[in-house]
This record gives structure tokens, C-alpha cells and sequence, in this order.
């Protein structure tokens, strides 16, 4: 079943006396925040998201309509800035409170208070995940997760994590890890950040569909296809179904998943 949120208001950030520029094909919040370039505020869409009884929401808009900007919007806000030693960055944290603050999820505060840079984010986007090759497309999610464990290296430095999990988190940043690994990886993560910080998770999938759809295209062209009978087909898609499965198992310590 899926469920839609209604955003009902956006607004185009306030112009000031300075010149803005039009970033067309940019993806980034942060970027387009931080910088003179002139957005729509749909941060309502972060009001929106809280609001909604359900856990796990699923964004079914055509392409080019702005969801890997919504994403990283997400991830910005409810992110923890941390640096490479896994202590707060509290600069990052005050560049935040004043881009979001300006903006209309600003005039809630007490969303700000108590969401705005306090839980830990995975952000993964299988947008580059392209082949016609199982043990190819294989390698680049093993890249992948590699480096979304890479981002958060000052797990290895946390007195809550024990040394079960720390020698679990040594295998993916070594990229010694076995498939069956790969399918609970981000299960895995979001339950070391979950520790860590004493926090529920958000986890933010983009492009989940990319890897099989480009699969597809190439396909129609080619007669007879069979995509049930399609060995290479069957195999990404059981590795998929395994990967968000695995993840979604650990509600418990998810607040939110998109």
C-alpha cells in the first residue's frame, strides 16, 4: 500500500538585495542553501513527513520532480554533524539552525528543537548502479556500502559499541564482507548508530529501482525477454529484496524510512 503526503504551501525564499542564481539539474540542499541560488522552500514537506502515522513512506513522483532534493534536504536537517573523530561539529550545527531557520519549517520550533540535527541519517542512492553483469552490479553496491561505512570511521572509536560489532564494522571498511553481510548491511549500520548515539535512525533510499530499470531499457529492445526467467534479473532483485528487508526489519530503532 502506498501512502502520499500533501504538501499544501511552498514558497520562494525570500530575495534580499543581492543577486541569486537558478542551479538547474542540482541536487544538493546544502549546496543550494548555503549559496546565493534561488530555491522553492519545500521544507513543509519535513513537517509533513513527521505528521504522518506511517514509518515507511514511499515517494512515487516521475523523474525531475525533485526527490533526491527532498532527500538531502531531509538529511541536512535531521542529520548530527559530526567530525572525522565523531565529536559534535557544532559550527555545522549553527550553519544549520540559521539556513533552516529562515525557512518555513523555521516557524516551527518546536520541530527545530527537537529534530533539527539530532539523529543519525543514512543516505544511500543506487543511481549509479548500472550493468547487465550480476557479479558487476554486485561490486559497485559493495562499493557503495564501503563507503557509507567509510563516512562514519569514528564508529571504531565509540565506548557503546562492543567488539562483536566493531569487528563487523572492520569487514566493511576492509570490503571483506560475504553477500550475506551485504544484504544486512544497512541493518547493520543503522543499528551501530542507533547505539552510538542513543538515537532512532532515518534512512533515506534514492534510486532504489535505477539498477533494474536500466537492466530493463536495454532488455526492450531484445526479443523474447523473459524478466522472470532472466537470471541476471532474479539475482539483483533477490539481492535488493534482501538489502531493504534486512533494513526494515530494525523498526525498533528506525524513526523514519523514505
Amino acid at each position: 500500500m502506498i501512502y502520499f503526503l500533501r504538501i499544501k504551501k511552498h514558497r520562494i525564499t525570500e530575495l534580499q538585495d543581492k543577486t541569486y542564481t537558478i542551479n538547474i539539474g542540482v541536487d544538493d540542499f546544502k549546496k543550494m542553501a548555503t549559496s546565493n541560488t534561488l530555491f522553492v522552500d519545500k521544507t513543509s514537506f519535513i513537517y509533513a513527513l513527521l505528521g504522518s502515522e506511517y514509518h515507511v513512506t514511499l515517494i512515487t513522483r516521475p523523474r525531475r520532480w525533485g526527490k533526491t532534493l527532498n532527500m538531502t534536504m531531509l538529511q541536512y536537517f535531521f542529520g548530527i554533524p559530526v567530525k572525522n573523530n565523531g565529536d559534535i561539529n557544532e559550527e555545522e550545527f549553527s550553519k544549520k539552525q540559521a539556513v533552516f531557520s529562515k525557512l518555513k519549517i523555521g516557524e516551527h520550533l518546536n520541530i527545530i528543537e527537537n529534530y533539527l540535527g539530532k539523529f543519525p541519517v543514512i543516505f544511500v542512492s543506487f543511481k549509479e548502479i548500472k550493468g547487465n553483469e550480476f557479479e558487476m552490479t554486485q561490486m559497485k553496491i559493495k562499493e557503495l556500502i564501503y563507503g557509507l561505512y567509510e563516512t562514519h570511521k569514528y564508529l571504531l572509536q565509540s565506548d557503546k559499541l562492543d567488539d562483536i560489532q566493531k569487528t563487523l564494522f572492520k569487514k566493511f571498511i576492509t570490503k571483506s564482507f560475504d553477500l550475506a553481510e551485504l544484504e544486512k548491511s544497512l541493518f547493520y549500520l543503522s543499528k551501530m548508530l542507533s547505539t552510538h548515539f542513543d538515537q532512532k535512525v532515518f534512512i533515506l533510499i534514492d534510486e532504489y529501482d535505477t539498477p533494474l530499470n536500466d537492466w530493463y531499457a536495454v532488455q526492450l529492445a531484445q526479443e523474447g525477454i523473459s524478466v522472470t526467467k532472466d537470471k541476471y534479473f532474479q539475482s539483483v532483485l533477490s539481492l535488493f529484496r534482501g538489502i531493504l528487508s534486512s533494513a526494515l526489519k530494525g523498526m525498533n530503532i528506525l524513526k523514519k524510512v523514505l
